[in-house]
């Protein structure tokens, strides 16, 4: 009988060690499990960083490609030679330019008589405006008139 009781007490002793040992070998799977659900979710997420990362880089070589493309259009643009037609109608229009630019010196525009506020107006409005500006050929009858009435 102490044999049974002894055999017994052991074969509890053996449960209550398996027990144990299925506990402890349940939370390793679950932390295993969760490692490996950790695992995969960083997995994902770097996927989709080297997909974005590769999108990147086709994005960045299209325009390497494209900015080539430009610059070499730009540098055969440079060295091309004007075709003879071309160069014959520059040196032209250079003649032309030439030949108003005598006849300008020779003819020049007639003086006006402008009364001294139309000088005034229009030196101001000269210094006041950028040096390229046209004049429409009207603005100075139309001040004239314009003071004129002013005077009267």
């Amino acid at each position: 009988m102490e044999e049974a009781r002894s055999q017994l007490a052991a074969v509890q002793a053996d449960r209550e060690d398996l027990a144990q040992l299925k506990k402890q070998v349940k939370e390793d799977a679950a932390e295993v499990h969760r490692e490996g659900r950790s695992i995969e979710l960083e997995k994902v997420r770097w996927q989709r960083e080297l997909s974005d990362a590769r999108d990147e880089l086709a994005d960045a070589k299209s325009t390497i490609l494209k900015q080539g493309n430009k610059i070499r259009e730009l540098e055969r643009g440079y060295s091309l030679k004007p075709n003879p037609a071309e160069s014959r109608l520059r040196l032209e229009i250079g003649d032309l330019q030439a030949e108003l630019e005598a006849y300008k010196q020779q003819n020049p525009a007639p003086a006006i008589d402008l009364p001294e506020q139309v000088g005034e107006i229009v030196n101001f409005l000269k210094e006041s405006l950028p040096p390229d500006t046209k004049w429409p050929k009207r603005i100075i009858p139309a001040l004239r008139k314009f003071l004129e009435s002013k005077e009267d």
